[in-house]
């Protein structure tokens, strides 16, 4: 890349499927480029051919995480506090997931940061970490970022009166702060305005000798924050990073349970429909009818977040369950097409709810919102646009790929588009470090793409 000859100290980057580098604050020079890894990416299916057993990876209980953040006190917010901001209500029932340990840090480090692919429940966690610890929740999916935005949101949360004491008690960890959604904020307001926002609260809480910050974000923009935290001088003690594990059996039995839980189906028959499902679905995807949990393939798939909920959603829409389980149970209605068409059902589901978020969060960049307000934007970045780009960086390598109703974007707005999709399209649920979230997508998207008349490699 000839644009990293003119690269200076600290500047950071990411190197495509190998990490997160840092010009070398000391001996990098025009001409003798040195570049420190700072966050490694993993690769999630490394495992040798053949080998279909997930690997094993240091986990960390959430109650566990939640015992190292202080307990705070719950301080007044004044009546022109942002929406953005709030104290999290009551989350029932909620079903914690574990967290993979990607750097263990230090357990006095002001910061931790949570990755998490796209729509894997992020949010719920942070809500639930913010409810249990009177923690102050900041959802930066509705803020555009600016200079001194920190200083100026907890100023306006609080008000005049209390700022003072406010920013002691934030500086001394005493007032927990979860902040989610960096990677919309990301889109919204570019890379640059992001890594501002992050020095400006280290300046806050560098002397902090216990966790107070908690950063989420889906996974590339997490590991572009904590790149920035490493290489932060004001900060003494090593950056945790952790990233949202998969359901164990148990944990996706419960979560189905949760989400369902305002029907009159009862428990057992839920968990029943839950496995009738997977049968289906995994004849369809020629999965062993018994393969076991500890199977990739199996596991990484319905242990997935966003197929739970995407499985809840369309159960919803039968208003029998029962009937549900009898259909499942039928083996000539249960067939592999069953299973396929269903497992369609269910990525289709998912595609929209990622074009929703994208689409929300690119429409409300100020360049658009304020000089473009009648594009039609559910015409962009849609269900089949997302396949196609999935399928053309994975099967073709091609990681610019746009569309023609992209291209006919006035050109300011494309350049945003596009922007955006550079740091929101890594990111997809379908993804997982740049490999495939689960063998399950990888299988469907080669279908799909040999079918689909959408996709085309010359």
């Amino acid at each position: 890349e000839p644009s990293l000859a003119n690269a200076k100290p600290d500047d950071k980057f990411q190197f495509e499927r190998h990490g997160y580098f840092v010009a070398d604050r000391v001996d990098h020079a025009v001409g003798k480029p040195v570049f420190n890894l700072a966050v490694g990416l993993k690769d999630s299916w490394s495992a040798p051919p053949g080998n279909t057993v997930l690997a094993k990876t240091e986990l960390l209980d959430v109650s566990t995480l939640l015992d190292r953040i202080f307990d705070s006190t719950v301080y007044t917010l004044s009546e022109n506090c942002d929406p953005a901001v709030s104290y999290s209500t009551q989350q029932e029932n909620y079903v914690a997931p574990n967290l993979s340990v990607l750097k263990k840090g230090s357990e006095k480090c002001p910061f931790i940061v949570i990755s998490a692919p796209g729509a894997v429940g992020k949010s719920a966690l942070a809500k639930h970490i913010a409810h249990s610890k009177n923690a102050l929740l900041w959802d930066l999916s509705k803020n555009v970022l600016g200079d001194n935005v920190f200083l100026g949101t907890i100023s306006k949360a609080f008000g005049t009166k209390q700022i003072s004491l406010i920013t002691d008690v934030i500086g001394q960890g005493r007032l927990p702060i979860i902040i989610d959604a960096l990677d919309e904020a990301e889109v919204r307001s570019g890379s640059t305005q992001l890594e501002k926002t992050l020095v400006e609260i280290v300046e806050f809480v560098s002397q902090a000798s216990t966790h107070c910050i908690v950063l989420m974000a889906r996974t590339d923009t997490a590991r572009y924050v904590h790149s920035i935290l490493s290489e932060s001088s004001s900060l003494k003690h090593e950056v945790p990073l952790y990233e949202l594990a998969f359901f164990n059996k148990k944990q996706a039995n419960e979560l189905l349970v949760q989400s369902l839980s305002n029907r009159t189906t009862n428990q057992i028959t839920i968990v029943q429909l839950f496995e009738k499902i997977q049968t289906a679905i995994a004849a369809g995807l020629n999965i062993e009818k018994n393969s076991s949990w500890e199977n990739i393939k199996f596991s990484s798939f319905f242990g997935y977040a966003p197929v739970l909920l995407a499985i809840s959603s369309l159960v919803k829409q039968e208003a029998n369950t029962q009937k549900l389980v009898e259909q499942f149970s039928d083996l000539a209605w249960a067939s592999a097409s069953t299973g396929s068409k269903f497992l369609f059902k269910l990525v289709r589901l998912l595609l929209e709810r990622e074009q929703n978020k994208f689409v929300d969060a690119i429409k409300s960049r100020p360049t658009i919102s304020n000089h473009h307000p009648n594009i039609e934007w559910m015409n962009f970045y849609t269900w089949t646009e997302q396949l196609t780009r999935i399928a053309a960086l994975k099967f073709a390598d091609i990681s610019n790929y746009s569309t023609t109703v992209v291209d006919s974007l006035p050109s300011e707005v494309k350049r945003e588009y596009d922007e955006g999709i550079d740091s929101f399209f890594p990111q997809h649920p379908f993804l997982r470090d740049g490999e495939f979230a689960s063998p399950v997508f990888k299988d469907f998207l080669f279908a799909w793409a040999l079918k689909s008349e959408d996709f085309h490699t010359d």
